[in-house]
């Protein structure tokens, strides 16, 4: 054989070694997921958990009864050592639109003492979401409304819907930009892991 194969043979050789161990150096640095983020797969593939967690938003927003309310008032009256799950929607987003019945039959689910699918609408006309939920028949959704955005400034949302997730101490444990199907078999993983923390 002329050198010069024998020379390129075993440059490639070297190549595979040097590529398949570079493999096995990445592969032995990623990081397994752990905690919340081992949920994030298809229809929740954009579940994020921010570290630190952030603080709860101080904004005020109304009751089904028209009340003023902030998260930490309603953790502590309402929904005291419950994990709750706050979605963000408006009925004139789509997205917003198509996920809510995934909502709903996940509050007819998982909805006791220790979960609750809390949904705070935006539209200007509280008239709008109302009749949206009544219509559609998606009574075991709670109608909050918080027309003035304030809520979603201090989120810092970048659209709708956005779905927070808080533990029963009123720490964000995920949160979720966009549609999910809360219905799918990784939420029902999250919701049961996160009951049983």
């Amino acid at each position: 054989m002329p050198p010069t194969f024998i020379t390129r043979m075993i440059k490639i050789m070297l190549l595979g070694l040097i590529l398949g161990l570079a493999y096995v150096m990445l592969q032995s640095c990623s990081k397994t997921k752990t905690g919340l983020e081992q949920y994030g797969k298809a229809s929740l593939s954009k579940l994020t958990v921010l570290r630190p967690p952030p603080a709860r938003p101080a904004a005020i927003f109304l009751t089904p009864e028209g009340e003023e309310i902030t998260l930490a008032r309603l953790q502590s009256e309402q929904t005291q050592g419950k994990v709750i799950l706050v979605n963000l929607w408006a009925t004139w987003c789509p997205p917003c639109i198509a996920e809510m019945p995934s909502l709903n039959e996940l509050q007819e689910r998982y909805g006791d003492e220790r979960f609750e699918v809390i949904t705070i609408n935006f539209d200007r006309d509280p008239a709008l979401g109302e009749t949206f939920l009544r219509e559609k028949g998606l009574s075991n959704l709670p109608f909050y409304h918080n027309p003035n955005f304030a809520l979603a400034r201090e989120y810092a949302v970048p659209g709708f819907p956005l779905t927070v997730i808080y533990s029963a101490s009123g720490a964000e444990r995920a949160r979720l930009l966009g549609e999910a199907d809360w219905t799918s078999p990784e939420a029902r993983r999250l919701i049961e892991a996160l009951k049983t923390e």
